[in-house]
């Protein structure tokens, strides 16, 4: 994974670890790996889950735990399935640090899947509560294999 490779290519997360669940309803991921920023590393836990059971409702969410600071990230996401087109819903995307202020966001956003989903294009806009980061607008893409 590689977040936000446009404005801080030396930021990776490099995660693997087993997946549960019963398919087209829900899984969970337990996976270790590493945050590597500016070539140093430090060790983190990441949960991820999906929950598609209540069509046309899905929810999505990743929670990651650094314990060699004992920092938070969450990231929660409840899409509405339209027919035919994509996904639209509402992402929430919060840093939380062990020390220090946190940093809150909440916003809209569409998924439109390509290649019978194959290929995700995701668009959000995130409202950033703290002055630690301002109002962002996030382009994704997601391929499936």
């Amino acid at each position: 994974i590689v977040p936000n490779f446009t404005s801080n290519p030396a930021v990776s997360v490099f995660v693997a670890g087993p997946r549960y669940g019963v398919k087209d309803q829900w899984w969970i991921e337990v996976m270790g790996g590493a945050l590597t920023i500016m070539q140093e590393s430090q060790p983190l836990i990441d949960l991820r889950g999906s929950y598609d059971v209540i069509d046309p409702i899905h929810l999505w969410t990743n929670i990651e735990y650094f314990p060699k600071e004992g920092n938070w990230y969450a990231y929660f996401d409840l899409n509405y399935r339209l027919p035919v087109v994509g996904l639209i819903g509402i992402e929430t995307e919060n840093n939380l640090p062990n020390h220090g202020r946190a940093d809150l966001s909440i916003g809209p956003r569409i998924v439109l899947p390509f290649s019978d989903g194959k290929f995700v294009l995701i668009s959000a806009y995130q409202f950033h509560k703290s002055e630690l980061g301002g109002n962002q607008l996030w382009i994704r893409t997601v391929f499936n294999f």
